[in-house]
């Protein structure tokens, strides 16, 4: 027997073993170094997840996984030993759940991103938000499957998507990421490179495929929302809530308040520093009355200020007089404006950017309509949580609501929303149409409606999130005479959808969400 026939048996073992490995992508192979790469740490009470998730994680290229605990006190200990760049926590765990850890982590290692894995239901999906608050990175739900494989598949489409810009962002720099995590309250400074944003706008465009497939199915059927119908002139969405707070005064904010903004490119480089904002307690707000919802509905005139929008994949232009990065003047613009709607699309980061806008913003304000990418029992969860904060009242969206000032409508999950004006005032209407960008409820298809029916008019913002949803939609509400802002990199979480709204040349200006918040306010 030659040595070469001798040793065919070992490599048919060796080679029936590999095929047992769960497949790879290309970069990555069986046995890689635990210390390259994104290095994550699995903290699950349950053994089944943990192995279903480390599986997962080993497909995704970049990524390492370098440990494991079953509760929060031995996953303390985990971190404090292996300093890793991701966890990926449980919330209900004996000994110490994930909250008390997360909580324990974001004053001991700011810099460890947390993903939160979550169940899919009501009760977990208000311990999620809590989580975002206190300072977790993002999360990801648990999938409902039959077979592991299917489970095993599902997770690892939701983290490939989730991690995309961590680990290009670690690559990017010749090490780990070690952005620090948004905290909900806590400032946050962010400094930018070159190499950083590429690989960012990789990474979107990479995860932009898988970022959102799992928000379509997810929940109540698009049929509960329907079934409302668009007939009838009652307000189905205006709860007695309305009678709670006392009307409130606008605050004094003036264009000296955002005069300090600098360029996206400047507040990039400079790695600026976000302010808090200060959340107040909710108020007493009135019941809107006609007149106000024939305001909001009534046709207007444009306003002269907003600009003719460049060509297609054109970098903006600036009207005579304004200068790029010029925040003082984009406020001033939006306070000469009248305007008929508000449309804001945003993703990941988007629950704690809320929390810290909307709450703060007082009455008078036009509709503002919203498209956040996230599961159908957590956007009902979020509407909830943000009405019981915010002077303005916030719902999730029925088909058939007439729009009233004071109101932020919330798209519901696996639906569509748009906006249609009619005889008795513009309208919101929901499609079970389908997905746009792997998106459904999609920012797209929200902002197509505002250019269609309030032209220049509407403001539109496009805020944190990856992916590039909500970037053609801008363009085409900026080219029907909006006014469009975009959150600038600095203060997202995740700048891909900006990016991508930069990019088509969809943006009249790009702002801080400190700066975004002050112009709300005046925007009437």
């Amino acid at each position: 027997m030659t040595r070469e026939q001798d040793q065919a048996p070992g490599r048919d073992r060796q080679a029936r073993a590999q095929a047992r490995e769960p497949a790879r992508e290309q970069g990555q192979g069986p046995g890689q170094d635990q210390g390259r790469g994104l290095r994550v740490l699995v903290v699950d009470d349950t053994l089944l997840y943990r192995l279903l998730l480390k599986e997962a994680l080993e497909r995704i290229a970049g990524v390492s996984v370098v440990g494991q605990a079953d509760n929060g006190h031995s996953g303390l200990e985990r971190v404090r030993e292996l300093s890793p760049d991701v966890v990926l926590l449980d919330i209900e765990m004996p000994v110490m759940n994930g909250l008390e850890m997360l909580a324990v982590m974001r004053r001991e290692h700011p810099l460890v991103k947390v993903l939160v894995v979550s169940a899919i239901s009501r009760h977990s999906s208000k311990i999620t938000l809590e989580a975002l608050d206190i300072g977790a990175f993002d999360f990801i739900g648990k999938p409902v499957s039959e077979s592991a494989e299917a489970s095993r598949s599902a997770l690892f489409r939701e983290l490939r998507s989730k991690l995309a810009p961590l680990i290009a962002q670690g690559s990017a720099a010749g090490t780990t990421a070690t952005t620090p995590a948004v905290t909900g309250t806590t400032s946050t400074a962010r400094a930018a490179t070159g190499a950083t944003t590429t690989a960012r706008a990789t990474a979107d465009a990479t995860a932009a495929g898988t970022s959102a497939t799992a928000f379509t199915a997810a929940g109540t059927s698009a049929t509960a929302h329907t079934a409302a119908g668009t007939t009838g002139t009652a307000q189905p969405g205006v709860s007695a809530a309305t009678t709670r707070r006392a009307a409130t005064g606008a605050t004094g904010a003036t264009a000296a308040a955002l005069a300090t903004g600098a360029t996206r490119a400047t507040v990039a480089a400079q790695g600026t520093t976000r302010a808090t904002a200060a959340t107040p307690s909710p108020r007493q707000r009135p019941t809107p009355g006609g007149q106000q919802a024939a305001a909001a509905s009534a046709p207007q005139s444009q306003s002269p200020s907003h600009a003719q929008a460049p060509p297609r994949g054109q970098p903006p232009h600036q009207p005579a007089g304004e200068t790029a990065g010029d925040a003082g003047e984009a406020l001033r613009r939006i306070q000469r404006g009248r305007w008929q709607a508000i449309g804001i699309g945003i993703s990941t980061g988007g629950p704690q950017a809320l929390n810290r806008l909307l709450p703060t913003l007082p009455l008078g304000r036009p509709p503002i309509l919203i498209v956040q990418h996230m599961p159908a029992l957590f956007l009902t969860t979020l509407a909830e949580k943000l009405n019981a904060q915010s002077t303005l009242e916030v719902i999730e969206a029925s088909n058939g609501l007439i729009l009233q000032p004071d109101h932020v409508y919330i798209a519901p999950g696996g639906i569509q929303m748009t906006v249609k004006r009619q005889a008795l005032g513009a309208r919101i209407e929901l499609h079970d149409a389908p997905s746009e960008n792997h998106c459904k409820p999609s920012v797209d298809y929200l902002f197509r409606g505002l250019a269609e029916s309030f032209g220049g008019s509407a403001l539109g913002i496009v805020m944190t999130g990856m992916g590039d949803d909500g970037a053609r939609g801008l363009l085409q509400m900026r080219e029907a005479g909006a006014y469009t802002l975009v959150q600038d990199e600095a203060s997202c979480t995740v700048f891909g959808m900006p990016r991508q709204a930069l990019n088509l040349g969809a943006a009249d200006q790009a702002l801080s969400l400190d700066q975004l918040t002050q112009a709300l306010k005046v925007a009437r």
